[in-house]
Protein backbone atom coordinates (compact mmCIF):
# COMPACT_ATOMS: atom_id res chain seq x y z
CA UNK A 1 0.00 0.00 0.00
CA UNK A 2 1.26 3.31 -1.11
CA UNK A 3 0.84 6.94 1.13
CA UNK A 4 1.20 10.03 0.09
CA UNK A 5 0.99 13.34 1.71
CA UNK A 6 0.35 16.65 0.42
CA UNK A 7 0.24 20.06 2.62
CA UNK A 8 0.47 23.79 2.65
CA UNK A 9 2.19 25.36 5.42
CA UNK A 10 3.17 29.10 6.56
CA UNK A 11 5.20 30.44 9.25
CA UNK A 12 5.34 27.13 11.19
CA UNK A 13 9.30 27.16 11.87
CA UNK A 14 8.85 26.06 15.57
CA UNK A 15 7.18 22.56 14.74
CA UNK A 16 7.44 21.92 11.08
CA UNK A 17 10.78 19.42 11.58
CA UNK A 18 8.94 17.61 14.39
CA UNK A 19 5.72 17.17 11.35
CA UNK A 20 7.42 16.06 8.93
CA UNK A 21 9.74 13.93 11.12
CA UNK A 22 6.59 12.08 12.30
CA UNK A 23 5.31 12.52 8.73
CA UNK A 24 7.98 10.28 7.14
CA UNK A 25 7.46 7.09 8.91
CA UNK A 26 3.96 6.33 7.36
CA UNK A 27 4.25 8.32 3.75
CA UNK A 28 6.21 7.42 0.71
CA UNK A 29 6.48 10.75 -0.29
CA UNK A 30 5.16 14.52 1.16
CA UNK A 31 4.81 17.10 -1.18
CA UNK A 32 4.51 20.54 0.94
CA UNK A 33 4.14 23.81 -0.16
CA UNK A 34 5.00 27.25 1.62
CA UNK A 35 3.08 30.22 1.23
CA UNK A 36 5.76 33.11 1.77
CA UNK A 37 7.19 31.80 5.36
CA UNK A 38 9.45 34.83 6.70
CA UNK A 39 10.18 33.15 9.89
CA UNK A 40 12.42 30.09 8.91
CA UNK A 41 9.98 27.78 8.04
CA UNK A 42 11.04 27.60 4.05
CA UNK A 43 14.83 27.34 5.38
CA UNK A 44 14.00 24.40 7.65
CA UNK A 45 12.12 22.75 4.87
CA UNK A 46 15.31 22.76 2.40
CA UNK A 47 17.52 21.44 5.08
CA UNK A 48 14.78 18.60 4.53
CA UNK A 49 14.25 18.25 1.62
CA UNK A 50 15.46 14.55 0.18
CA UNK A 51 13.48 11.90 -2.13
CA UNK A 52 10.68 11.64 0.58
CA UNK A 53 10.08 15.23 1.54
CA UNK A 54 9.64 17.43 -1.37
CA UNK A 55 8.99 21.47 -0.87
CA UNK A 56 8.59 24.31 -3.30
CA UNK A 57 7.44 27.85 -2.11
CA UNK A 58 4.67 29.37 -3.97
CA UNK A 59 5.01 33.25 -2.19
CA UNK A 60 2.19 35.52 -2.02
CA UNK A 61 -0.61 32.70 -2.81
CA UNK A 62 -3.67 33.27 -0.76
CA UNK A 63 -4.25 30.50 1.32
CA UNK A 64 -7.58 28.09 1.45
CA UNK A 65 -8.19 24.54 2.46
CA UNK A 66 -8.30 23.50 -1.47
CA UNK A 67 -4.69 24.52 -2.48
CA UNK A 68 -3.49 20.81 -1.09
CA UNK A 69 -5.72 19.44 -4.29
CA UNK A 70 -3.81 21.79 -5.91
CA UNK A 71 -0.28 20.35 -4.52
CA UNK A 72 -1.78 16.87 -5.74
CA UNK A 73 -2.32 17.66 -8.92
CA UNK A 74 1.34 18.77 -9.34
CA UNK A 75 2.27 15.58 -8.20
CA UNK A 76 -0.48 13.46 -9.83
CA UNK A 77 2.08 12.10 -12.31
CA UNK A 78 4.39 10.79 -9.11
CA UNK A 79 1.18 8.74 -7.19
CA UNK A 80 0.02 5.73 -8.42
CA UNK A 81 -3.43 4.39 -9.28
CA UNK A 82 -4.83 3.30 -5.97
CA UNK A 83 -2.85 5.02 -4.17
CA UNK A 84 -3.89 6.61 -0.58
CA UNK A 85 -3.45 10.83 -0.25
CA UNK A 86 -3.45 12.32 3.44
CA UNK A 87 -4.02 16.03 4.08
CA UNK A 88 -1.69 16.74 6.40
CA UNK A 89 -1.25 19.95 8.10
CA UNK A 90 2.07 21.61 9.84
CA UNK A 91 0.23 21.53 13.33
CA UNK A 92 -0.33 17.77 13.30
CA UNK A 93 0.75 13.92 13.95
CA UNK A 94 -1.64 10.83 13.87
CA UNK A 95 -2.04 9.18 16.53
CA UNK A 96 -0.70 5.88 14.65
CA UNK A 97 -0.06 3.93 11.34
CA UNK A 98 -3.14 4.69 9.32
CA UNK A 99 -2.32 1.54 6.75
CA UNK A 100 -4.19 -1.51 9.16
CA UNK A 101 -7.08 1.66 8.66
CA UNK A 102 -7.03 2.28 5.00
CA UNK A 103 -6.69 -1.45 4.24
CA UNK A 104 -10.29 -1.89 6.07
CA UNK A 105 -11.73 0.87 4.12
CA UNK A 106 -10.04 -0.60 0.83
CA UNK A 107 -11.90 -3.94 1.42
CA UNK A 108 -15.03 -2.63 2.15
CA UNK A 109 -14.86 -0.66 -1.30
CA UNK A 110 -14.46 2.66 0.58
CA UNK A 111 -12.66 5.24 -1.18
CA UNK A 112 -12.76 7.88 1.89
CA UNK A 113 -11.54 8.45 5.49
CA UNK A 114 -12.18 10.62 7.91
CA UNK A 115 -9.93 11.70 10.96
CA UNK A 116 -10.79 13.09 14.43
CA UNK A 117 -8.55 15.99 16.04
CA UNK A 118 -7.66 15.85 19.36
CA UNK A 119 -6.83 19.26 20.06
CA UNK A 120 -4.53 20.28 22.93
CA UNK A 121 -4.57 23.25 24.73
CA UNK A 122 -2.63 24.62 27.45
CA UNK A 123 -3.54 24.82 31.04
CA UNK A 124 -2.16 26.80 34.07
CA UNK A 125 0.52 24.42 35.13
CA UNK A 126 1.92 25.32 31.46
CA UNK A 127 1.86 29.07 32.22
CA UNK A 128 3.66 28.12 35.17
CA UNK A 129 6.17 26.28 34.07
CA UNK A 130 6.92 29.13 31.11
CA UNK A 131 7.57 31.68 33.88
CA UNK A 132 9.79 28.95 35.99
CA UNK A 133 12.14 28.40 32.73
CA UNK A 134 11.62 31.08 30.26
CA UNK A 135 9.84 30.13 27.48
CA UNK A 136 12.62 29.90 24.77
CA UNK A 137 13.61 26.81 27.54
CA UNK A 138 9.87 25.80 27.70
CA UNK A 139 9.79 25.73 24.05
CA UNK A 140 12.79 23.20 23.68
CA UNK A 141 10.36 20.29 24.84
CA UNK A 142 9.32 18.10 22.14
CA UNK A 143 5.25 18.74 21.53
CA UNK A 144 4.10 15.77 22.75
CA UNK A 145 5.93 16.20 26.30
CA UNK A 146 5.53 19.97 26.17
CA UNK A 147 1.43 19.96 26.10
CA UNK A 148 -0.35 16.67 27.45
CA UNK A 149 -4.22 17.86 28.01
CA UNK A 150 -6.72 17.49 24.97
CA UNK A 151 -10.17 17.52 23.83
CA UNK A 152 -11.67 15.88 20.94
CA UNK A 153 -13.31 18.29 19.52
CA UNK A 154 -13.80 17.76 15.47
CA UNK A 155 -14.16 15.55 12.80
CA UNK A 156 -13.08 16.23 8.99
CA UNK A 157 -12.30 13.76 5.61
CA UNK A 158 -8.57 13.62 5.55
CA UNK A 159 -7.92 10.72 3.35
CA UNK A 160 -8.96 10.12 -0.20
CA UNK A 161 -7.88 7.10 -2.83
CA UNK A 162 -6.60 7.92 -5.53
CA UNK A 163 -7.80 6.24 -8.60
CA UNK A 164 -7.28 7.06 -12.18
CA UNK A 165 -10.84 8.53 -12.26
CA UNK A 166 -10.46 11.15 -9.44
CA UNK A 167 -11.31 14.07 -9.84
CA UNK A 168 -10.11 17.08 -6.84
CA UNK A 169 -11.88 19.78 -7.77
CA UNK A 170 -10.37 23.00 -5.77
CA UNK A 171 -12.51 25.54 -7.26
CA UNK A 172 -13.97 26.69 -4.03
CA UNK A 173 -12.02 27.16 -0.48
CA UNK A 174 -12.43 23.87 0.34
CA UNK A 175 -11.35 20.50 -1.65
CA UNK A 176 -14.22 18.49 -3.61
CA UNK A 177 -14.12 14.78 -4.69
CA UNK A 178 -15.68 13.03 -7.00
CA UNK A 179 -14.99 9.92 -9.28
CA UNK A 180 -16.27 8.86 -13.19
CA UNK A 181 -19.70 10.25 -13.49
CA UNK A 182 -19.52 12.99 -10.79
CA UNK A 183 -19.95 10.13 -7.96
CA UNK A 184 -19.01 11.09 -5.00
CA UNK A 185 -16.71 8.72 -3.16
CA UNK A 186 -17.78 6.18 -0.92
CA UNK A 187 -17.05 6.66 2.57
CA UNK A 188 -15.64 4.38 5.41
CA UNK A 189 -16.86 4.18 8.90
CA UNK A 190 -13.80 3.67 10.25
CA UNK A 191 -11.31 6.73 11.05
CA UNK A 192 -7.97 7.65 12.17
CA UNK A 193 -7.14 10.52 15.37
CA UNK A 194 -4.62 13.28 14.70
CA UNK A 195 -2.91 15.16 17.64
CA UNK A 196 -3.66 18.42 17.03
CA UNK A 197 -1.66 22.02 18.34
CA UNK A 198 -3.41 25.12 17.42
CA UNK A 199 -1.68 26.73 20.90
CA UNK A 200 2.48 25.84 21.30
CA UNK A 201 3.47 29.14 23.03
CA UNK A 202 3.06 32.50 23.81
CA UNK A 203 5.13 33.82 20.42
CA UNK A 204 3.58 31.47 18.15
CA UNK A 205 -0.02 32.59 18.89
CA UNK A 206 1.13 35.54 18.33
CA UNK A 207 2.59 35.28 15.40
CA UNK A 208 -0.40 32.81 13.90
CA UNK A 209 -2.84 35.40 14.85
CA UNK A 210 -0.38 37.60 12.41
CA UNK A 211 -0.20 35.86 10.11
CA UNK A 212 -3.82 34.84 9.82
CA UNK A 213 -4.94 38.49 9.97
CA UNK A 214 -2.54 39.69 7.55
CA UNK A 215 -3.33 36.88 5.17
CA UNK A 216 -4.95 37.80 1.90
CA UNK A 217 -7.67 34.73 1.68
CA UNK A 218 -10.98 35.38 2.31
CA UNK A 219 -12.15 35.05 5.50
CA UNK A 220 -9.09 33.20 6.40
CA UNK A 221 -8.83 33.90 10.39
CA UNK A 222 -12.08 34.19 10.90
CA UNK A 223 -11.62 30.93 13.27
CA UNK A 224 -12.29 31.57 17.36
CA UNK A 225 -9.50 29.99 17.66
CA UNK A 226 -7.64 32.47 15.95
CA UNK A 227 -9.36 35.52 17.72
CA UNK A 228 -6.77 36.66 20.24
CA UNK A 229 -2.83 37.24 19.93
CA UNK A 230 -2.58 36.08 23.74
CA UNK A 231 -1.77 32.51 24.46
CA UNK A 232 -3.48 33.04 28.02
CA UNK A 233 -6.62 33.46 26.62
CA UNK A 234 -6.90 30.11 25.47
CA UNK A 235 -5.39 28.21 28.81
CA UNK A 236 -8.09 25.65 29.56
CA UNK A 237 -8.98 24.59 32.71
CA UNK A 238 -7.65 21.06 33.62
CA UNK A 239 -10.95 19.15 35.13
CA UNK A 240 -12.42 20.32 31.20
CA UNK A 241 -9.35 18.27 29.36
CA UNK A 242 -8.08 14.91 29.62
CA UNK A 243 -4.25 14.41 30.13
CA UNK A 244 -2.10 12.06 27.67
CA UNK A 245 0.22 10.99 30.82
CA UNK A 246 2.73 9.23 29.19
CA UNK A 247 3.67 10.88 25.62
CA UNK A 248 5.99 7.48 25.11
CA UNK A 249 3.11 5.41 25.29
CA UNK A 250 0.26 5.17 22.58
CA UNK A 251 -2.51 7.73 23.04
CA UNK A 252 -5.75 6.06 24.06
CA UNK A 253 -9.05 8.62 24.10
CA UNK A 254 -11.74 7.05 26.74
CA UNK A 255 -15.03 5.91 24.54
CA UNK A 256 -16.91 8.40 27.04
CA UNK A 257 -14.87 11.17 25.66
CA UNK A 258 -15.56 10.19 21.86
CA UNK A 259 -19.39 9.80 22.79
CA UNK A 260 -18.94 13.07 24.12
CA UNK A 261 -17.15 14.32 20.73
CA UNK A 262 -20.22 12.47 18.55
CA UNK A 263 -22.76 13.93 19.62
CA UNK A 264 -21.28 18.09 19.77
CA UNK A 265 -20.39 17.17 16.00
CA UNK A 266 -23.95 16.35 15.35
CA UNK A 267 -24.70 19.48 17.04
CA UNK A 268 -22.76 21.56 15.06
CA UNK A 269 -23.68 19.94 12.13
CA UNK A 270 -27.32 20.69 12.78
CA UNK A 271 -26.83 24.26 13.89
CA UNK A 272 -24.83 24.61 10.32
CA UNK A 273 -27.33 23.23 8.33
CA UNK A 274 -30.07 25.45 10.16
CA UNK A 275 -28.37 28.29 9.74
CA UNK A 276 -27.66 27.12 5.74
CA UNK A 277 -31.63 27.28 5.76
CA UNK A 278 -32.40 30.00 7.50
CA UNK A 279 -30.20 32.03 5.69
CA UNK A 280 -31.59 31.23 2.03
CA UNK A 281 -35.39 31.71 3.59
CA UNK A 282 -34.28 35.37 4.38
CA UNK A 283 -33.08 36.59 0.93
Amino acid sequence: MNLYAVSVVQNEADIIRENVAWACRFFKRIWIRDLGSTDGTWETLLSLRSEQVIPARHEGLPFTSSLKGRVFAEARSEIEDGSWVFILDADEFLVEDPRPLLQQAEAADKELVGAWQVNFFPVASDLQAIADSGESAWTTIPIAERLRHYRVEWFEWRFIRATADLVWDTSGPHSRWTYAGARKPNPSRHSAMIRHYRYRSPSQVAARHTTRRTSPAPGYGQFRYDASSRFEDFVMPEDKLHCWENSRAPLVVPAGEMLRANIMLRIMRAQRKWRRLFGRAGQ
